[in-house]
């Protein structure tokens, strides 16, 4: 979650041998805009505020199309742990 692990970010990219592929989601978007991939750690902003992961280039498959499916929980308490599930979830399939 940057911009408060771009230290651990940038100390994680230095570490790998290989250069790795990162997906990069903007905080302040929604509908897929202003996500990017890069493979270089410069292109992400110290001041930015998004989520960078590492990105999946062979993820599991139905068909052919990628996938998600969401379960929405809220968490009500930590001590003792209490977490309400949502009965309805969300599927999502691409058709392209």
């Amino acid at each position: 979650m940057m911009p408060h692990d771009y230290k651990d970010f940038l100390d994680y990219t230095g570490k790998q041998k290989h250069p790795r592929t990162f997906i990069a989601k903007p905080e302040d978007e929604c509908q897929g805009r202003g996500i990017f991939l890069t493979r270089n750690p410069d292109d992400i902003k110290k001041d930015s505020s998004m989520i960078v992961q590492k990105y999946m280039h062979k993820p599991h498959l139905i068909d052919g199309f990628k996938y998600d499916l969401r379960v929405y929980a809220v968490v009500f308490g930590i001590n003792p742990l209490r977490i309400y599930i949502y009965k309805d979830g969300l599927a999502r399939f691409a058709t392209i």
